[in-house]
């Protein structure tokens, strides 16, 4: 009578494992990100612009649990949308880094100040910022403008591939 005791209660504990697992996979599923083409991107991008990075500053939110940063942008060309050729603007995302701590958001590009870049931009209406611009699908929506030595520019997308 014990040994069918502890083997009901195994198969009822590896029945929630069981379910545990194929409720986590299902969630992680859902949580993957899928690869737009670059007409993609194009098409659903409200504004789509050649920039330099001017500046960034990272923010508490209210409760102080999470880090914003703002980040200020140059438009150096539109290929897309209402922004014009020298005009500043800012982009809003999640992490950063304040009073020594860092919020880490994966997937969210790294903006560094005075490198060049393409961005699929989103505008996105906010009582708290205001309007105001997001990049288009995370890393997805940043290319990379490099300048060779010998002064060929490449465009790269976020893994590094030439475009």
């Amino acid at each position: 009578m014990r040994q069918q005791t502890i083997l009901s209660n195994y198969w009822k504990i590896l029945g929630v494992y069981i379910i545990l697992f194929f409720f986590a996979l299902s969630h992680i599923y859902s949580q993957t990100i899928r690869g737009l083409t670059l007409k993609e991107l194009a098409l659903n991008s409200s504004d789509i612009v050649i920039t330099r990075v001017n500046s960034t500053t990272s923010h508490w939110n209210t409760d102080r649990t999470r880090i914003y940063t703002e980040v200020d942008l140059d438009v150096l060309e539109n290929i897309k949308g209402n922004l014009k050729k020298e005009e500043r603007f800012k982009i809003f995302h999640l992490g950063g880094s304040i009073d020594g701590v860092i919020y880490f958001a994966l997937e969210i590009p790294s903006l560094v100040i005075g490198r060049q870049s393409i961005l699929f931009l989103k505008k996105v209406p906010s009582a708290t910022y205001g309007d105001h611009f997001t990049i288009y699908e995370m890393n997805q929506g940043k290319y990379d403008i490099t300048t060779t030595v010998s002064g060929i520019q490449n465009v790269t997308r976020h893994n590094g591939l030439m475009i």
